[in-house]
Formats: C-alpha cells, sequence, structure tokens
C-alpha cells in the first residue's frame, strides 16, 4: 500500500520524461529526478513528523505513501535520460550498454541492501539504524550529481 504509489509516479514521470527529451534534453530531468530522490530519502531518513497536518491528510500512512510518489516522480525523470544518454554514447554498442547498466543496478541494489543490514545490524535499535542509512544514502546520491554533466546533453544536432 506503501509502495505502489512510487511505481506509479515513477511509471507517469517516465512516460511525460520520455515525450519531453526532444525539449528538455537529457541533463535537466536527471538533475531534478536526483534531487527529487535525494530529498526524498533524506526526509524519509528523518522519520514521520507528528505534525497535527500529518494527521489532517490521512495519518502517517497517508503521509508516507505521498513521500512515495514523489520519489517514484524523481526516479522516473532520472530513467529515460540516462538510458538514452548511455546509448547515445555508443550507438553501435546498444546491446552491450544495456547488459552493463542491468548489471550495474543489480549489483547497486545488492550492496544497498548489504550495507544497510550492516547498518542495521551495528546500531543500538532500528530506528536509529534505518535513520542513518536513509540519511546517508539520500545525502550520497548528491554526490552523484557532478558526474550528471559527464553525460551527453542530448541537444546535439538540433
Amino acid at each position: 500500500m506503501i509502495l505502489t504509489p512510487r511505481s506509479l509516479g515513477g511509471i507517469a514521470a517516465a512516460a511525460v520524461t520520455s515525450f519531453s527529451l526532444t525539449r528538455w534534453g537529457y541533463r535537466k530531468p536527471m538533475i531534478w529526478g536526483l534531487i527529487i530522490a535525494s530529498i526524498t530519502t533524506v526526509v524519509l531518513g528523518q522519520g514521520v513528523p507528528s505534525w497535527n497536518v500529518v494527521d489532517l491528510v490521512g495519518g502517517k500512512v497517508t503521509f508516507l505513501a505521498f513521500l512515495m510518489l514523489i520519489a517514484g516522480i524523481g526516479v522516473g525523470m532520472m530513467m529515460p535520460p540516462s538510458n538514452n544518454a548511455c546509448i547515445e554514447l555508443m550507438p553501435e554498442k546498444v546491446a552491450t550498454i544495456t547488459g552493463l547498466r542491468g548489471m550495474f543496478r543489480t549489483v547497486g541494489g545488492v550492496l544497498g541492501i548489504s550495507l544497510i543490514t550492516m547498518i542495521l545490524h551495528l546500531s543500538s535499535n532500528p530506528v536509529t539504524g534505518f535513520r542513518i542509512a536513509f540519511t546517508t544514502f539520500g545525502l550520497g546520491m548528491i554526490l552523484g550529481l557532478p558526474l550528471i554533466f559527464m553525460t551527453p546533453d542530448g541537444r546535439e544536432g538540433r
């Protein structure tokens, strides 16, 4: 119930972004998507606030679902331009690039799960562990921002 909005937001954002790449280029949606995904991850690390506003909009589950929707939009904005930018670098090696991207995505997921498990195991309690993990990962994503400027803009030849 909480994760479904992330998928829906990602699907919608990826569709809109895909059709807008000729106008926006690759970098803008990747930058905005990374910033959105990073901020939502850091907010998740802080926990659900006990504001009265959270109770007015439907409670903690609704707040988390909304946060997941925003995170999905961020990830959905990043995926189409990053796929196209990689393929634009070497169009004759599409199969190789697609395979490498899938491999790195899988390895990143495995490493992320392993690191979160290690952080949770070493933490004094799960709340502290999740706070450390989400905040660190969210801030760590921002460190990837300069790498976006090394990718093709997607506007050459237009």
